[in-house]
């Protein structure tokens, strides 16, 4: 297959590897816990908890645009993320990630 390659880098160390999109698909989709900065306000309880959160894909678009970020944002600073980011050019499938059976591949 022909792949493309995007720098992109994770956190604010600059690293020089590479990662599929695949995987970093995975990454989006995994279950996250929110931490003490960013809990989830409780509109019963009118209280922030600690809760998680978990992004699942359940369909596909026939035109897909993904947009990798570019930067890591910390309090005061930007770094340029620089970790290369493979994929293909033709013929991705995705139906992997999907919660449900897919209808047809991208």
């Amino acid at each position: 297959k022909q792949w493309y390659q995007r720098r992109v880098r994770e956190g604010t160390k600059a690293r020089r590897n590479e990662i599929s999109l695949d995987d970093c698909i995975e990454q989006y989709c995994k279950e996250e816990v929110l931490n003490e900065d960013n809990m989830w306000y409780c509109p019963h309880c009118k209280a922030f908890k600690q809760a998680s959160k978990k992004l699942d894909l359940w369909r596909l678009p026939k035109v897909l645009v993904i947009h990798l970020k570019r930067f890591s944002y910390s309090r005061q600073w930007r770094d340029k993320i620089e970790t290369l980011v493979k994929f293909p050019l033709r013929d991705l499938s995705l139906n992997r990630h999907l919660q449900s059976e897919p209808e047809e591949d991208i």
